[in-house]
């Protein structure tokens, strides 16, 4: 083990129930959202998806994803 948490993996709370993660990796949020990492990438240069960045590395938060696709539908 690195030491380091895998973004894909939960954790458990005594008492309750399992959280799922508040950010994902860019190709985490590729498979999400069934398109390539790249357009991953274009979306967040156009201003359509707000990334999170910590230190070099970037992540979206889950509810950016899901306010992306509510976006989308409503259009």
């Amino acid at each position: 083990m690195t030491g380091r948490a895998d973004s894909s993996q939960t954790v458990e709370v005594a008492g309750a129930a399992e959280l799922r993660p508040l950010l994902v990796t860019s190709a985490e949020a590729a498979r999400i959202l069934s398109i390539g990492r790249t357009a991953v990438y274009h979306l967040i240069w156009s201003g359509e998806l707000t990334a999170v960045h910590i230190g070099r590395s970037v992540r979206i938060s889950v509810h950016e994803l899901e306010t992306f696709v509510q976006r989308r539908l409503e259009v």
